[in-house]
């Protein structure tokens, strides 16, 4: 039955009456609640995508995923914590989750952490461990990664983990 609470979710998010939405999110996320990560995943991701501030439901369903050991429902958490993030200690939980999925190769979350490090989000700032997540996330085909090696000037004299840094 969960199967088909997700089936029946997903197209019903696929329709431009709201009343239906809700309906789709409903179905969604009691798919998710009693136990299929797919439903997280594709609720998170739906939410993300078209409705950002639905923070508490994103969250929620993304929690489930991730608590289940899911690294992309990790990395999902991590973005919609990031959201409404304000202490150093929630953009520190953030950055966990996100660290999670980065360890198992989610590109994005590599270069969100990127990101952090340059603005130095955690501290002062390290181009050079920047460096080494953008260039993994970059070789895994995640453009804006890859963007952010070419035109960031405050990495191109930082170490590469191909490339070391020349005296």
């Amino acid at each position: 039955i969960k199967t088909r609470c997700r089936t029946l979710g997903r197209s019903k998010l696929r329709s431009a009456e709201p009343s239906t939405q809700r309906e789709g999110r409903r179905l969604m996320s009691t798919a998710c609640t009693d136990g299929l990560i797919e439903a997280c995943i594709d609720l998170a991701r739906f939410l993300e995508e078209n409705d950002p501030q639905a923070h508490a439901l994103r969250r929620r369903v993304s929690r489930i995923a991730c608590d289940q050991g899911d690294r992309l429902g990790c990395e999902l958490l991590g973005f919609s914590m990031l959201d409404t993030a304000k202490t150093a200690n929630e953009y520190k939980a953030a950055s966990e989750k996100l660290y999670f999925a980065c360890q198992v190769h989610r590109p994005r979350a590599c270069t969100k952490l990127a990101e952090m490090l340059l603005i130095g989000q955690f501290g002062k700032t390290s181009p050079a461990r920047a460096r080494i997540l953008l260039d993994g996330a970059c070789r895994r085909g995640h453009e804006p990664a890859c963007e952010r090696l070419r035109n960031h000037k405050a990495l191109n004299g930082a170490a590469s983990p191909t490339q070391p840094r020349q005296p």
